[in-house]
């Protein structure tokens, strides 16, 4: 039982390290991703051109949907140190 415990933890330790990097790796990319969409809002303010606006309006889309991914990789994290808890628990 308690060799079980061990490998189930050593497997979640090492899915809550990729999950930590990759986690970083998109927070690394919103913050260049914010910068574009900064820059493509000006752009589209100051040209008022349509197509612009529609670089704006896709940065905007893009952005987002890095946020919802970023969430995503978050609850799964949240989820892996939850069960990385209830393995050490079975380990005490």
């Amino acid at each position: 039982m308690k060799r079980r415990a061990e490998r189930r933890l050593r497997s979640v330790s090492d899915k809550i390290r990729r999950t930590e990097d990759e986690l970083a790796t998109l927070q690394a990319q919103l913050g260049a991703l914010d910068h574009e969409v900064d820059a493509a809002r000006i752009d589209s303010l100051v040209t008022e051109s349509p197509l612009a606006r529609v670089e704006h309006d896709d940065a905007v889309r893009m952005y987002e949907a890095m946020v919802r991914e970023r969430d995503r990789v978050t609850r799964r994290l949240d989820t892996l140190r939850a069960q990385r808890d209830a393995y050490l628990d079975d380990l005490t």
